[in-house]
């Protein structure tokens, strides 16, 4: 092996080329350096062209003077929008005893390369080569701050071949733990921006009624504009049950508040441009029901059996109304927005107290059912 670093050696003093840089700074303060010391023999690793969007550097077939490091900060900065796919190409000397072609991108903007998701490009060396020039598709997160960012670019080769095949680069000299003798390193300037639409979105909602009993169901409308992606409801307490199948993430969402009090209300709706929130404080009030009234109304049987095992008969009157079956904390385990059919399969329920809730023409009845296994 050393025999085969002397013979590199010796190739690279009898090449002759001329260095190109367009570099303006040789310090990657405030980054961590990542410079070479060349192992006692210089051996010539160096990245000769950097792709990345609008990016298209050239900066020569040598190493970088001195510690191979250069800061291309005069090099106008790609622009990069969050959400979007980019191509990222790096071209190197591709020889054969590279260990690393690795590319990290600071997207939160900490001054470090080390968080998850920042090195966006690593390939290593396999059957004595690297790819030249080593590729990747890059996606610039949702969360990545905007503005000028740091990328770094890097080539290089563990002189004392601590290398072991599936570990993963480093982008410090520091961490390297010897292995930074060999190789180049580039940074550039990226520039983030929003999404395409440019636009983050503006939370708005609005609801049916601000006022009920623990027997109404409130209806909620997300009025938010600029095309939210995703939505996340919240209510302070949070003693709801949301109806028909929907969630805190649905859309416009039905819930029934399953203790009395004072609710606040909170909307928060994000896209890749960014996110926003509106609160409304004390925004409802839930009663107790006005029992006798309601169930005054109500046909003279609800449902039979009570206690039911398996299944529960719904009187046909109920035929098309929306029923909801939930536990003494207000958890939902059944409900239909339009009752089809006038029995409820009880099988997957498990035995204890429930709450049959029906809600026909503005009225809301409800029964305690004893479910038995």
């Amino acid at each position: 092996m050393k025999m085969n670093k002397m013979r590199l050696a010796l190739l690279s003093l009898a090449i002759s080329a001329t260095q190109i840089s367009y570099a303006q700074i040789t310090s990657p303060a405030p980054y961590c350096a990542a410079g070479y010391d060349d192992g006692f023999m210089p051996v010539p690793h160096y990245i000769s062209n950097v792709k990345l969007g609008a990016l298209n550097n050239t900066s020569g077939t040598t190493q970088y003077s001195g510690v191979h490091y250069a800061y291309y900060n005069t090099v106008t900065a790609p622009a990069l929008i969050k959400g979007n796919s980019y191509p990222l190409s790096i071209t190197h000397d591709g020889g054969v005893t590279i260990h690393f072609v690795a590319v990290y991108i600071d997207f939160n903007h900490n001054n470090s390369f080390g968080d998850p998701g920042e090195r966006v490009l690593q390939q290593t060396i396999n059957n004595n080569s690297v790819t030249n020039p080593s590729m990747a598709n890059i996606t610039i997160p949702a969360t990545a701050a905007t503005g000028i960012t740091r990328m770094r670019v890097m080539v290089f080769e563990d002189d004392e071949y601590t290398f072991v095949p599936g570990t993963n680069a480093t982008p410090c000299t520091a961490d390297a733990g010897g292995s930074f003798d060999w190789g180049e390193t580039e940074d550039y300037n990226v520039n983030i921006t929003g999404s395409s639409t440019g636009t983050s979105p503006v939370a708005a909602f609005t609801v049916n009624a601000t006022t009920g009993s623990t027997n109404t169901i409130f209806s909620f409308t997300d009025n938010s504009t600029n095309n939210p992606s995703a939505r996340s409801w919240s209510f302070s307490p949070n003693n709801v049950s949301y109806q028909a199948g929907g969630s805190a993430t649905t859309t416009n969402p039905s819930v029934l508040f399953t203790t009395a009090g004072v609710y606040t209300v909170k909307l928060k709706v994000s896209n890749a441009s960014g996110s926003d929130s509106m609160i409304k404080t004390d925004y409802i009030t839930v009663s107790e029901p006005s029992a006798l009234r309601d169930l005054s109304l109500a046909p003279t049987m609800m449902s039979h059996p009570n206690p039911a095992k398996d299944y529960l008969n719904i009187n046909p009157e109920f035929k098309g109304s929306v029923i909801s079956i939930t536990d003494v904390q207000g958890r939902t385990l059944f409900s239909t927005p339009a009752l089809q059919h006038t029995s409820i399969d009880l099988r997957n329920i498990p035995a204890g107290l429930y709450f049959l809730r029906i809600m026909q023409e503005q009225h809301v009845y409800v029964q305690k059912i004893s479910i038995q296994k």
